[in-house]
């Protein structure tokens, strides 16, 4: 037996594997896209959806490298984001399942003062997930 993190920060996907969000939210934070990150899991899904702020200013300059040097399909800036953690995922080694599949972006900072955050700077699981 192995402890991973605490019993109450653990979800169980569809197909039966536990996911320890604390450990996967420090893990994607490496991402320069990234500000802050809640991982969500459903116990009826079989994968993860990361709510993201994003650094705006290093995603805009991203997005207009892309669009300056590439002749493709545009991308969006979900997509951008998702393809950085999926990438870091692969770096770290992690299961296929404790791959975000998944991204949203908030319309604000995380913070004490709208609810988010709890007075001790954990993410407030109760509200962002609603």
């Amino acid at each position: 037996m192995r402890i991973i993190g605490r019993i109450k920060h653990t979800f169980k996907l569809a197909q039966g594997e536990f996911v320890c969000p604390d450990r996967l939210q420090e893990i994607f934070l490496q991402s320069p896209l990234v500000d802050q990150i809640y991982i969500h899991a459903d116990s009826l899904k079989a994968f993860l959806v990361a709510i993201v702020v994003p650094l705006t200013n290093v995603l805009e300059a991203r997005m207009a490298d892309i669009k300056a040097t590439a002749g493709t399909v545009p991308i969006t800036r979900e997509q951008l984001v998702l393809q950085d953690l999926e990438a870091i995922a692969k770096q770290q080694q992690l299961a296929v399942y404790e791959i975000v599949r998944g991204v949203l972006f908030a319309s604000e900072q995380f913070s004490v003062l709208n609810g988010q955050m709890t007075p001790s700077n954990k993410i407030n699981r109760r509200y962002v997930s609603q």
